[in-house]
């Protein structure tokens, strides 16, 4: 026998079970969460185009026109920063710079529940630097634009823009 290497491991039950209370904790403190008291500018960016709102939804870019909305069923996390910000860590681990995939600006409307963990000198996030802020599920994005923008020492970049409005 090897002993004991490391910890018990969960049994799947337990791990799911665990994995649920964890997951309804989270949604607890939303219910709770401040609510933006104004519209806030923030950026989201994803390595694989197959993780943009409209393509877990099934449309393609040719297929997508403003007003289309699309639900998000998982918790999001979101920055407060620039498009270049995600062209250095600690953000480059979240956007593929050789591909330029795939980064979304968003405005979170007024009175969306978040979580912002970063708040005075505490910090929340992973990233020290990252002022993140967590979205809940069944936030609802409603797509407004895809344009171009040319960032001056990065070149071209696709940047999406959707409207990211609460569920409750």
């Amino acid at each position: 026998a090897l002993g004991n290497v490391g910890p018990e491991m969960l049994s799947f039950d337990a791990f799911e079970k665990q994995s649920l209370f964890k997951i309804h904790s989270l949604w607890r403190i939303f219910v709770v969460a401040p609510k933006l008291p104004i519209n806030v500018p923030a950026i989201r960016s994803v390595k694989d185009p197959k993780f943009l709102p409209h393509r877990l939804a099934g449309i393609n870019d040719d297929a997508l026109v403003p007003g289309m909305a699309f639900l998000d069923l998982a918790f999001v996390s979101t920055a407060i920063a620039s498009p270049e910000a995600y062209f250095k860590a600690p953000l480059s681990a979240f956007f593929d710079s050789s591909t330029r995939c795939c980064m979304m600006s968003l405005t979170l409307m007024k009175g969306m529940p978040a979580i912002p963990l970063f708040v005075k000198k505490m910090q929340l996030s992973h990233y020290p630097t990252e002022e993140e802020i967590v979205l809940p599920p069944l936030c609802q994005y409603v797509f407004r634009s895809k344009k171009t923008v040319f960032l001056p020492t990065k070149g071209a970049l696709d940047l999406y823009h959707f409207d990211v409005y609460p569920a409750f």
